[in-house]
């Protein structure tokens, strides 16, 4: 049984790893905007980038950036990239500019909990919280979606599970997300 929960979190943490949720949400969301260039761009940089400079400085056998310092200097890294995807599709289309400012809200509140407190909130909580409520918002997956509320729990249990987080860690992640998609719901809807 010990054996089979260490796989499910092992599952819930590479498959929910932020990096793979963001392209689940910015790529469907490019689509619906009928620009889904726009969506791809907004994974390559808010997904695809990010994960490429944490794996050029810990190496493929480590994905996860777990040091404070490291989290700290990867949002610093991200954020101006990000921020100048999210002006450029402010200026062709609302919606991707949304789904880009959204990213940036996450991030911002993440870090400032990194940055402030020093303490690791759980990344994969938010962005697992806030992608549910931005599929919710988008209306991907009907009233499957709401099978979907069983992610971000899994995705927490998970990073507990492996030792990465702790409740609290990821409790305070989660929350990050879930303003963050509370604010895209409301200013997509």
């Amino acid at each position: 049984m010990n054996k089979t929960l260490a796989v499910l979190a092992r599952i819930g943490t590479e498959l929910g790893a932020p990096w793979v949720l963001v392209i689940l949400v910015a790529v469907p969301a490019g689509f619906l905007a009928h620009h889904p260039w726009w969506g791809a761009a907004l994974a390559l940089v808010a997904s695809v980038l990010p994960q490429s400079l944490i794996v050029a400085h810990r190496g493929f056998g480590d994905r996860h950036a777990r040091g404070v310092d490291r989290r700290f200097e990867y949002a610093v890294t991200i954020l101006p990239v990000l921020a100048y995807c999210a002006a450029a599709a402010a200026c062709r289309q609302g919606a991707m500019a949304l789904l880009a400012a959204v990213m940036i809200l996450t991030l911002l509140l993440t870090g400032l909990v990194t940055g402030i407190f020093r303490w690791k909130a759980s990344v994969h909580a938010a962005v697992a919280s806030g992608a549910v409520l931005i599929w919710w918002a988008l209306g991907l997956g009907g009233r499957g979606v709401l099978l979907a509320f069983i992610l971000p729990v899994w995705i927490s249990w998970s990073r507990v599970r492996v030792r990465d987080h702790t409740v609290g860690q990821v409790w305070a992640g989660a929350t990050c997300g879930v303003v963050a998609g509370i604010v895209f719901a409301l200013c997509a809807g």
